[in-house]
């Protein structure tokens, strides 16, 4: 147990918790992490890191301190990029999950500080950016590309050689047909069919998926 490589979780919420799971369920398989700890700077919930035996190191700001990787623990796209454009300028390592249930296939490309769920499929020539977040279930088609920072939500399926832009949101249960790009800061709402290309900074729902708004305050 003596190699185990520290990790501290970044953001202390459920999205962090969730993290806490899959590293229990990666040391399961083989020893690899041993997480000391979670930095947040907002009001968490100490009964949830007492639970789990692990402490809340401070704000964000204590990594400054530190000698561990990071992964982060933090669920929207928007606000995992802010932050996580704070936490490179203290010069840690990435981790990357990946659960050992996950299936992958040939020449796939998983950036660094990226987390792959639960039962998650990744076909042939897969490439999977930085602090990108796969969720349970989801099915990832040969040839996709997937941009920084971006979530692509449980039970979601991405057919091939699907492109995907930065900080994009792809919810729950979504469709997305052959060679379909989803550009930069978009948001696909859960259950829609996406049948055609997605512009930049957009909110779409519905099946087919459509347009509903535009997400001027979300860049």
């Amino acid at each position: 147990m003596a190699n185990l490589k520290p990790l501290v979780i970044v953001g202390a919420g459920s999205h962090g918790l969730e993290l806490w799971d899959i590293v229990r369920d990666i040391n399961q398989a083989k020893p690899t992490f041993k997480v000391i700890g979670f930095v947040d700077d907002g009001p968490v919930k100490q009964e949830n890191l007492a639970v789990r035996g692990v402490p809340l190191l401070g704000p964000i700001e204590a990594l400054a301190d530190l000698d561990a990787l990071y992964v982060l623990g933090i669920g929207n796209p928007v606000a995992r990029a802010s932050v996580g454009r704070r936490v490179e300028h203290f010069g840690l390592e990435m981790a990357t999950l990946i659960h050992p249930t996950v299936a992958q296939r040939s020449f796939v490309k998983i950036g660094r500080g990226s987390v792959i769920m639960t039962y998650s499929s990744l076909s042939y020539d897969v490439v999977i950016g930085e602090h990108v977040v796969v969720h349970t279930l989801t099915a990832i088609g040969h040839e996709v590309v997937i941009g920084n920072f971006s979530s692509v939500s449980s039970r979601s399926c991405l057919s091939g050689r699907v492109k995907v832009g930065e900080r994009v949101l792809i919810g729950t249960g979504t469709a997305v047909v052959p060679n379909v790009s989803i550009q930069d800061d978009s948001i696909i709402g859960a259950g829609s069919t996406v049948t055609k290309d997605i512009p930049p900074g957009v909110t779409v729902a519905g099946v087919p998926a459509r347009v509903i708004r535009s997400n001027e305050t979300r860049r």
